[in-house]
């Protein structure tokens, strides 16, 4: 499907500089060629664009196309027009910054301004572009760290799947555009089926995958600090900096706890201090960051209602992999008991 690369390019694009689209279908529609409102966003600005795409007009992107069009454009004053193309020259592009009119294209070239957002891109060719994608050209690796995470929060929610591609984005803290990749690539790899309502398949293989990528990756990469502390009880939490407990302090009934994992928004010293945790000795306490949101926490946002908690278990696709991560044989046959015993890290 070739509009589907060429909106997750598009999407790429927009992700180097931070915007954000809030509804990937109806920035598809757009980029199809249907004219739609699509609201853009950075940080606490935003805008809502009218967007018009002439990747399929028979026309093209020239001058005399862009002309007829800027007579209808310009009657409503109030109204924010962004022009989605293949690639835009430079005196079309004068044209469309004195008419006040945002544009993008796939070589890369881009005017978007809305709030504090001033993204001013020129120069670009499609041609280089396409050859210098084409000569780092290689493999993409569904399992990264950022795709690991869209991964872990389709498996924990399944329910995702039917909601707008920001709360995916969202509940796994990565950008819509790498939201946007990985569900192709889960796609296109047999591990999603789209039907009426789209769902996972092979999912025990996807677990062990996933499982194997956090061991050799993800984990590292998430990982704090570690500590040694003479109490595996954490003290000291409030509802701004609640910590979620992992590994085999969450499963105390299968395994009795010699170590301590757990995850946080951030590293909060006085979290530190109220444990006595220190760095001399062997470490038996890692501190790693929270990168989930849970969706119940987005939909409550949304609606305006207040989400808290103090202390959580981490989402049980977490506990697994730390227990199996740890390389202590008891952890790791306490995993497998959690995993049997657990719905949704079963086949359905």
């Amino acid at each position: 499907m070739e509009h589907a690369r060429e909106s997750s390019s598009l999407l790429s694009i927009l992700d180097e500089f931070g915007v954000r689209v809030a509804s990937i279908e109806r920035w598809e529609s757009a980029v199809l060629g249907l004219p739609d409102e699509v609201e853009f966003y950075k940080n606490k600005s935003s805008q809502i664009y009218t967007v018009v795409s002439t990747l399929y007009s028979a026309d093209g992107i020239g001058a005399k196309h862009t002309d007829h069009l800027f007579d209808n454009w310009t009657e409503v004053s109030d109204r924010r027009y962004l022009v989605v193309a293949n690639q835009i020259n430079l005196r079309t592009m004068t044209a469309y910054r004195n008419r006040k009119i945002d544009y993008i294209d796939l070589a890369g070239n881009a005017l978007v301004r809305f709030g504090d957002v001033y993204v001013d891109v020129r120069g670009r060719s499609l041609k280089t572009t396409r050859a210098a994608a084409e000569t780092r050209h290689a493999p993409v690796n569904l399992f990264s760290a950022r795709r690991a995470q869209v991964t872990f929060a389709l498996i924990t929610w399944p329910e995702l799947l039917t909601l707008p591609i920001k709360f995916t984005s969202e509940a796994a803290g990565v950008s819509i555009g790498i939201a946007f990749q990985t569900i192709k690539l889960l796609r296109e790899s047999g591990y999603l089926l789209d039907d009426m309502n789209p769902y996972l398949v092979r999912k025990n293989e996807l677990i062990d995958r996933w499982t194997e990528a956090f061991m050799s990756g993800l984990r590292n990469k998430l990982t704090l600090a570690k500590y040694r502390g003479e109490r595996l009880e954490v003290l000291g939490g409030n509802a701004e900096t609640p910590w979620f407990i992992s590994g085999e302090c969450a499963v105390p009934s299968l395994v009795r706890p010699t170590t301590l994992t757990i995850y946080v928004q951030r590293l909060d010293p006085a979290l530190l201090a109220a444990n006595r945790w220190r760095r001399d000795g062997d470490p038996n306490i890692s501190v790693r960051q929270k990168f989930w949101t849970e969706p119940q926490q987005l939909l409550r946002r949304d609606h305006g209602l207040e989400f808290q908690a103090v202390e959580y278990k981490a989402p049980a696709l977490l506990i697994y992999a730390d227990l199996m991560a740890s390389g202590d044989g008891r952890q790791r046959e306490a995993a497998q008991s959690f995993r049997k015993a657990m719905h949704e890290l079963s086949e359905d």
